[in-house]
């Protein structure tokens, strides 16, 4: 990535984040979640504290890339994700089975879910 997507890009995003129109939102999709909760964007955690009570873990990845394209199956999503560099395969592949299948199980409705890990 390059510079104003490392050190420009994530601060402008929590700026708009903050805004209080959105508060509204952010609650209504936290105020949902229950147990393990995987949050794809997480930031600077700006949504943790809405979490209710019964969220008892927030896993939080940061995407490299997110594309969508519209196939004659249906919505397929592809996903990289950035891992860190002393993630081993067998624990890049159980991450990205653990996000396809949280992505199938709340939207059982696509068509596929390609998730790709880099360090």
């Amino acid at each position: 990535m390059g510079f104003y997507e490392d050190r420009i890009l994530p601060h402008l995003i929590s700026w708009a984040m903050r805004n209080p129109q959105l508060r509204p939102y952010r609650e209504r999709v936290t105020s949902a979640a229950e147990g393990r909760v995987l949050e794809i964007g997480i930031g600077s955690g700006l949504n943790v504290p809405l979490y209710p009570q019964q969220v008892r873990e927030i896993v939080g990845v940061e995407p490299r890339e997110l594309r969508f394209l519209y196939t004659q199956r249906g919505l397929v999503a592809f996903l990289t994700l950035g891992l860190e560099g002393d993630t081993t395969l067998d624990q890049a592949h159980a991450r990205a089975s653990e996000i396809e299948e949280r992505i199938r199980r709340e939207r059982p409705g696509i068509a596929d879910v390609i998730v790709h890990t880099e360090p």
